[in-house]
């Protein structure tokens, strides 16, 4: 059959005079012509996602998780390191920017997360290994008790960081994956 042209692409004559014939598109053209980040996602056989439900409370339950934990990781350095311990501001600053030095990370989790699936899963898995990596590291933290050594609190605090913030950037990804998915007349 015979192709109709597309008024948003130049049209030429292939050099030869005027003629009637309009030129196939390349597929660079086509691609341009579509190239909404929406188009890749088919809805015809989707239901509507709603991250309130109770399938995805557990995407809301990450992050007020998230902020806890950072809050608390980062507080919880003052009371012991300065106050019982007597440590420098310098060494408080630096104690405070290694246990959140993971943050400065979150592009390789991210690449993790969409580039090398667990049994064929993009996100769930780093979401669950992320907070089984904190939920570790902060029992063995527990386990030292009241007598915790300063340099085994940051390193502790720094590996529990590890693992809530790879499960928060694949929370992340998690919610874009949810957002293409919501009907633009919702947004």
């Amino acid at each position: 059959g015979r192709i109709r042209p597309d008024p948003s692409l130049p049209q030429h004559d292939g050099g030869g005079g005027s003629s009637a014939e309009p030129v196939k598109p390349s597929p660079a053209d086509v691609v341009k012509q579509s190239s909404s980040i929406y188009d890749h996602v088919d809805r015809s056989n989707e239901e509507e996602i709603n991250p309130f439900s109770k399938n995805y409370i557990g995407i809301l339950a990450n992050y007020l998780s998230v902020g806890l934990m950072l809050g608390g990781s980062t507080s919880i350095l003052y009371p012991i390191l300065v106050v019982r311990e007597g440590v420098t501001p310098s060494l408080m600053t630096a104690s405070t920017s290694l246990v959140t030095v993971f943050w400065s990370y979150k592009i390789l989790f991210g690449f993790l997360s969409d580039c090398f699936p667990i049994m064929r899963w993009k996100r769930k898995p780093y979401i669950c290994i992320g907070w089984t990596l904190c939920a570790f590291f902060l029992l063995a933290l527990a386990k030292e008790g009241h007598d915790v050594l300063p340099h085994t609190l940051v390193l502790y605090l720094t590996l529990a960081n590890c693992g809530y913030v790879m499960a928060d950037v694949s929370a992340d990804g998690f919610m874009v994956w949810i957002a293409h998915r919501e009907p633009i007349t919702h947004r």
